[in-house]
């Protein structure tokens, strides 16, 4: 009766191990590179302008909805934190008001280099025709950056809960209360604001010369994303082939494609041998500070690996080194040139130049390709050997 209970003692380890070793190599983040936007979802961040904190305006803008190869932003910060909506001698009506200028600005003032950020923001006309019973409505015209209504706020296929509504101040700490574009319907000297998490979150109207955030919104043309990667070293690594890190942060960055760029390569054909490096020929790169060529390894449309290596000559050879621990078989690679910026900042990049990469054993030698996905089964077999010979061995004991 022992023998039996230390046998099957001994089966529920093996099989209690195996589940352990399943959960262990399984793979259940996203990559944190992932081509074009299929990645994005509602209420993640997308990281998109600036170059300080003030040029224009370096800030996460949150998802609120994605349609038609477009998507509506919001910033996830307050542009500026005290500002009134107008001054009181003047009305309660957004396109007369001071916030509305702020948002004009933004634009306008965009960076000339940052061009391709900027044709990425759309102009966007909303005919609002019902107000809420305290606030009018209020349309948008040709407008680039905009404050959101009250209607807006209180739909709940954008805001789905209350607490999304809320906004951070300028330097990214606590809660913020921000303006809307939405005029009382009763006092032309008051216009709805959103309170901060102390007053949870809700809307009401307050004096335009009073202080609040201005928070902006704008619509964005996805069709031109080539990748998205983590907004924090999602493009990991150098001239070696580094795996893709894994993202469950929800927080990215746009690598846009630029048409303007010509980039080719000699050889689609590739062939690596593990622990080697790597060579591919180019041509009619951009010239510039900051460019590279890159390549993103993939299977199934999943990015696995990232290399990246910076050139000095629109013509030329770069190196990358393959990794020993890679498995050998027929991958696909994108190769292109991307003009890299750092983290939380818009990349942009020639079209991809698609390829097929064979990796290859640089010798003939027993295969030392990746057997993780064995080594429950090997701990089970083993376990049940053990508990065999533990068993037999008592019966020889008799």
């Amino acid at each position: 009766m022992k023998r039996r209970n230390v046998l099957i003692l001994m089966l529920a380890l093996a099989l209690s191990f195996a589940v352990t070793c399943s959960s262990v190599f399984a793979d259940e983040n996203e990559p944190a590179i992932s081509i074009g936007i299929g990645a994005l979802e509602k209420n993640d961040i997308i990281w998109f302008g600036g170059r300080s904190a003030t040029e224009p305006f370096h800030t996460g803008w949150k998802i609120l909805k994605i349609y038609d190869g477009s998507a509506l932003l919001l910033s996830d910060r307050v542009m500026e934190d005290y500002q009134p909506f107008n001054y009181y001698s003047a009305s309660n009506i957004y396109s007369d008001s001071i916030v509305r200028q702020k948002c004009i600005a933004l634009y306008d003032n965009w960076p000339a280099n940052l061009y391709i950020e900027r044709n990425a923001i759309l102009l966007t006309n909303i005919e609002e025709t019902e107000g809420t019973n305290d606030q009018l409505p209020c349309s948008v015209y040709e407008e680039h950056f905009y404050l959101l209504s009250v209607p807006e706020i209180e739909n709940t296929e954008l805001f789905a809960d209350i607490s999304e509504r809320d906004a951070l101040k300028v330097d990214g700490s606590e809660s913020e209360r921000w303006w809307t574009r939405s005029p009382s319907i009763r006092e032309r000297k008051f216009t709805a604001w959103v309170q901060d998490s102390d007053y949870q979150w809700k809307i009401g109207n307050y004096q335009i010369d009073n202080n609040a955030g201005i928070r902006p919104a704008f619509n964005i043309n996805l069709t031109n994303v080539l990748f998205v990667s983590h907004a924090v070293s999602g493009k990991n690594g150098g001239p070696a082939l580094s795996p893709v890190p894994q993202n469950a942060e929800g927080e990215y960055k746009i690598t846009f494609l630029d048409n303007s760029r010509e980039f080719k390569v000699n050889d689609t054909d590739l062939k690596g041998i593990k622990g080697k490096t790597l060579d591919i020929s180019y041509k009619d790169a951009a010239d510039g500070d900051n460019e590279y060529v890159s390549m993103i390894v993939l299977q199934d449309n999943v990015a696995l690996y990232y290399a990246s290596s910076p050139i000095s000559e629109p013509e030329g050879t770069v190196s990358f080194d393959i990794p020993e621990d890679i498995t050998e078989g027929a991958y696909s690679a994108y190769v292109f040139n991307e003009h890299k910026n750092p983290d939380k900042i818009s990349d942009w990049s020639s079209a991809f130049v698609s390829t097929e990469l064979e990796i290859k054993q640089a010798k003939t030698s027993p295969d030392t390709g990746d057997h993780s996905a064995w080594a429950p089964v090997m701990a089970v077999s083993l376990m049940l050997y053990l508990a065999y010979a533990f068993v037999y061995s008592k019966k020889r004991e008799r």
